[in-house]
């Protein structure tokens, strides 16, 4: 752009070319953080964190990373909290059974088992 405005071309030939320039660099810059999210993303299924799963999502969102890849990132995320939730349940039900039996009360430790089946 310097080299057409040193060799004298029109205001708006020099005009049009940044103004296409300007374009051109949003877009490689947004192309740059679509693929960064993407990546971020793909590291973050690897992994059983739910809340860096839960940000990598919102942020490949934001940038508009591939739906596809959204959406079995979301599967994931889904499939991390029903894990988390069984295991709460489970340990829930674990405590709840170790203090029946501990009490050694018989309808607390017949509604500890049911619930724990």
């Amino acid at each position: 752009i310097q080299r057409a405005t040193d060799a004298g071309v029109s205001y708006y030939g020099v005009s049009a070319a940044s103004t296409r320039l300007a374009e051109l660099e949003e877009v490689a810059r947004k192309a740059q953080a679509r693929a960064a999210a993407a990546e971020a993303l793909l590291s973050a299924l690897r992994a059983d964190d739910t809340e860096e799963l839960e940000a990598k999502i919102a942020r490949a969102e934001e940038v508009e990373v591939d739906s596809a890849v959204v959406a079995k990132a979301k599967c994931r995320l889904a499939e991390l909290r029903a894990a988390a939730e069984a295991a709460r349940a489970r340990d829930e039900a674990e405590a709840a059974l170790a203090s029946a039996v501990s009490k050694c009360d018989i309808d607390m430790l017949r509604q500890s088992i049911s619930r724990a089946e």
